[in-house]
């Protein structure tokens, strides 16, 4: 679209739609603050049909608990897939305007600021990335360590604790990197306001710190999609080894659902 020479290019720079968004989709997110919640549920998760859960009482009592159960969760693991599939889309959409914001940078910009650009982009990509594979290793890290107190195979603690420590100092030294994004992404954003028009600007400031969100997102859905498959195979399980004909037609009926 024609650019238009604006007025409105003497307003205040606004770097606060740089670093605020773009460090509340990176800092904010609670999958990425290394909670031990996650490992807590995982375990629950794995021994829900254990014999320490073995509860006392009626047994048909306990297997319709168990059917309703199994029919909760595989609503609520399709309505996730369902979620799943719709960020897909909104995740294609964003990449679309991504191409955009890139075009317009080449056609306003010259080479050496859209080198510039080019690398903050794939760089901020590169650390979000980055630091969702450190925190889900961290994740599956303490879970083991949750599971070893008081097992026979607590003599693998140290090797795991340092592990744990390995990858924290890997996973501070990302969020110093995400620092330095943060700092280009100012830089950038002012250079960008000199050069784009308004409208193309708000989709810069929109398409960064978005992408990034929908990363998490996108790895939240499939580790809550996993966990629930799980949760159903225990359940499952479960049924099946109390055997009779109830338990396979709840199996059965659970996995068309």
């Amino acid at each position: 679209m024609p650019h238009e020479k604006k007025e409105e290019a003497q307003t205040p720079k606004r770097s606060e739609c740089d670093v605020k968004s773009l460090t509340h989709a990176l800092s904010s997110s609670m999958y990425l603050q290394i909670s031990p919640a996650k490992a807590l549920l995982l375990t629950r998760a794995k021994s829900m049909s254990g014999p320490s859960e073995v509860v006392q009482g009626d047994s048909e009592e306990l297997r319709k608990t168990k059917e309703e159960l199994i029919s909760r969760l595989a609503r609520k693991v399709s309505d996730l897939r369902k979620e799943k599939e719709e960020l897909l889309k909104e995740m294609s959409n964003i990449e679309d305007l991504g191409r955009q914001v890139t075009e317009n940078v080449r056609k306003s910009c010259k080479t050496s600021n859209v080198d510039k650009y080019l690398m903050y982009v794939g760089d901020a990509d590169r650390v979000t990335k980055l630091l969702l594979s450190l925190s889900r290793r961290l994740a599956k890290v303490n879970s083991v360590l949750d599971r070893l107190e008081g097992n026979d195979e607590e003599e693998q603690k140290p090797d795991l604790q340092k592990m744990h420590e390995d990858l924290m100092g890997k996973y501070e030294d990302a969020k110093g990197l995400k620092k330095s994004i943060d700092a280009r992404h100012v830089q950038i954003s002012s250079m960008l306001q000199d050069h784009l028009s308004p409208e193309e600007y708000e989709d810069f400031c929109h398409f960064v710190p978005m992408r990034s969100r929908q990363r998490i997102t996108a790895q939240e859905l499939d580790d809550r999609i996993a966990l629930g498959e799980e949760q159903l195979q225990a359940l499952r399980e479960s049924l099946k080894g109390e055997g009779g004909p109830e338990g396979e037609g709840s199996q059965s009926g659970a996995q068309a659902s």
